[in-house]
């Protein structure tokens, strides 16, 4: 194996410059100054307040690797820093995430360039990566839950653009985060508690089970767990008072419905039959992922996806976990999409270019946008939902009325709509 050679940035200009002259003499090839723009996920209006959730998407330290396309060389790698401007020989806009190369080769061949973003990797290790397969094939590995993430232990993030800059000078890559996100609300059926009013339920704990701990770090064509992967259980966490909580765990791209390595949870809810009287301790509910748009596949988790559960807690548990006392909703969300959760309407000021709402139940909304004209709104999704459109140039407010005549009956359950709501360029 070749290994990869570490050479100063001072070094590299010397050998670009050098190179640059010979290939002037010759007219083969010229050397030019090109960019590369980082388009991390964005966090939604709706999310932006929630716990670590202002830190989902942070950008700590970031790698870019350049290889030939063709034959997945390793070119270089390029390490920024996004609180300097000035990365060696690279300048860095860390507002518009925007990395300038002022001397790059530019031949006609097609070069891949991969972002890895909050990687922490041994420079030996490093040095090892000398093909893209071999940067595909690289993996991490935890021996703990994933925490919530901070601005010192954020997400990992990566993504890549294939390109070739001898025509193009500009490009931009999309990345993604290499972890699952777990939104987990527990209710108590009305019925099941008007039917015992004298019980008394604890909080509860959640535990997340069947939880990877190894992942590739950049994205599959195709998903796969990493060979000699080891399954491991999350330890049991308190539900908070609103019996809300938010957990991260390594994608599972597992098939069936059955399959014995799937990711679940188990919810423990302890109750007394009366207030200070004997408790139950081992009242126990199996929460199983049950993705209804992907028939094939139902109970996979797959990486910058957001599974949204919904529990109702409409019956006694078991002394041991059992799927099939408890009602799980499971709906499979984009991470980023923006959450609409009231019904009598919700603001929204459009600041990006393009917005998706999430509607999960018929309601209304208002968008803010600069030029009503030019908004468009696409739906998709189930295909029985319907919305309606009021625009008001003088108030530069979009309404959407969502409606949809097919709630609980059609095949997607629960039925969910995405609008996508576009601002028209702005001529300034």
């Amino acid at each position: 194996m070749k290994l990869l050679k570490h050479i100063s940035l001072a070094c590299l200009v010397a050998v670009i410059a050098a190179s640059c002259t010979k290939e002037v003499t010759d007219n083969q090839m010229e050397v030019g100054a090109v960019s590369i723009t980082i388009d991390i996920p964005q966090i939604s209006a709706s999310r932006a307040s929630e716990a670590g959730a202002g830190d989902e998407n942070h950008i700590k330290e970031l790698k870019l690797f350049i290889f030939d396309a063709l034959t997945g060389a390793l070119e270089m790698v390029i390490p920024i820093d996004p609180t300097q401007s000035e990365n060696g020989n690279f300048s860095w806009d860390n507002t518009s995430r925007r990395l300038t190369i002022p001397d790059f080769h530019l031949p006609e061949i097609e070069r891949t360039v991969y972002a890895v973003i909050n990687w922490t990797i041994a420079p030996a290790d490093l040095a090892a990566i000398t093909t893209v397969d071999l940067l595909e094939a690289a993996l991490t590995t935890i021996a703990a839950p994933i925490a919530a993430p901070t601005k010192e232990l954020p997400l990992v993030m990566s993504g890549k653009a294939n390109n070739f800059f001898s025509t193009k000078k500009a490009i931009a890559i999309k990345v993604n985060r290499q972890v699952v996100k777990f939104e987990i609300t527990v209710t108590l059926d009305k019925k099941f508690t008007d039917a015992f009013p004298t019980y008394v339920f604890d909080q509860g704990t959640i535990e997340l089970c069947n939880a990877p701990n190894s992942s590739f770090v950049c994205e599959q064509t195709t998903p796969a767990l990493p060979s000699g992967n080891v399954m491991f259980s999350y330890a049991p966490e308190a539900l908070p008072a609103t019996r809300s909580m938010t957990l991260y765990a390594y994608e599972n791209p597992t098939s069936g419905t059955n399959d014995p390595q799937a990711t679940y949870l188990i919810l423990k809810m302890p109750y007394a039959a009366t207030a200070g009287g004997a408790k139950t301790e081992n009242n126990y509910y199996q929460l199983n992922i049950a993705n209804q748009t992907d028939v094939a596949n139902p109970t996979r988790t797959l990486r910058n996806t957001l599974y949204r559960m919904k529990v109702s807690v409409d019956g006694f548990g078991s002394d041991i976990p059992n799927p099939n006392v408890v009602q799980v909703t499971t709906t499979v969300l984009p991470w980023d999409a923006e959450d609409v959760t009231s019904s009598d309407g919700v603001f929204v000021k459009l600041e990006k270019e393009a917005i998706d709402l999430v509607c999960e139940t018929p309601q209304s909304f208002v968008i803010k946008v600069d030029d009503v004209s030019k908004t468009t709104v696409t739906g998709n999704g189930n295909a029985n939902n319907k919305f309606t459109i009021e625009k008001s140039t003088e108030k530069g407010t979009i309404t959407l009325n969502f409606t949809s005549d097919d709630l609980t009956t059609n095949a997607i359950t629960p039925a969910y709509d995405i609008l996508t709501i576009t601002r028209g360029k702005i001529t300034k």
